[in-house]
C-alpha cells in the first residue's frame, strides 16, 4: 500500500491504538497498534523529545516518501508518519513473524530454505540499490519475517 504521489504521508496518533510492544532497540521502539482505517499495523518510534527544527520535519517526511514510493514484496510498506511534539514515529506495514532472528531461534531451518532466504534478502537489496537506496543495518534483527516462511 504505498502512499499515491502528493498524499500527505502525516498522521496523527490519536488514529492509534497501541496494543503491546514488540521490540526495542537503538532505534526506539515498536509496538503493535490498530490504526482506525488501516487495521492492525507497526509503530516505531524513531526520535523521542522536541522537534528541532522545520527543517528536521521537512527531513523525515522527504525520508518518509522515499520510504512510501517503494513497491517491493521484500521491502516493508511505509504508510504514515507521526510528527507531534515529542513524537517521531513511523506507521508501517506489520509482519507479525517477527524479526529473522527470533524466528532461527525458535525454529531448525533447513538448508534450502536458508538459501532462499538469502535470495529473498538480496532480491530486496538489489531493488533498493536500484534506486540508489543504501540499507545501512541488514542484520537478522533488522529483516522481518511474513506468513510465508
Amino acid at each position: 500500500m504505498a502512499t499515491a504521489p502528493g498524499t500527505s504521508l502525516q498522521m496523527s496518533s490519536s488514529d492509534l491504538i497501541k496494543r503491546k510492544p514488540l521490540d526495542y532497540g537503538g532505534f526506539g521502539e515498536v509496538y503493535l497498534c490498530y490504526h482506525v482505517t488501516l487495521g492492525h499495523v507497526a509503530l516505531k518510534t524513531v526520535y523521542t523529545g522536541p522537534l528541532r527544527s522545520e527543517d528536521s520535519k521537512r527531513s523525515l517526511l522527504e525520508e518518509g516518501n522515499i520510504m512510501a514510493s517503494l513497491n517491493h514484496e521484500r521491502v516493508v510498506k511505509l504508510l504514515g508518519v507521526i510528527m507531534e511534539d515529542s513524537d517521531c514515529s513511523l506507521v508501517m506495514e506489520l509482519l507479525p513473524r517477527g524479526n529473522l532472528l527470533v524466528v532461527l531461534k525458535k525454529v531448525n531451518v533447513p538448508m534450502s530454505v536458508k538459501g532462499r532466504i538469502i535470495l529473498e534478502i538480496l532480491d530486496g537489496m538489489v531493488y533498493l540499490t536500484e534506486r540508489s537506496i543504501v540499507h545501512k543495518d541488514i542484520k537478522p534483527e533488522n529483516i522481518l519475517v511474513d506468513n510465508d516462511f
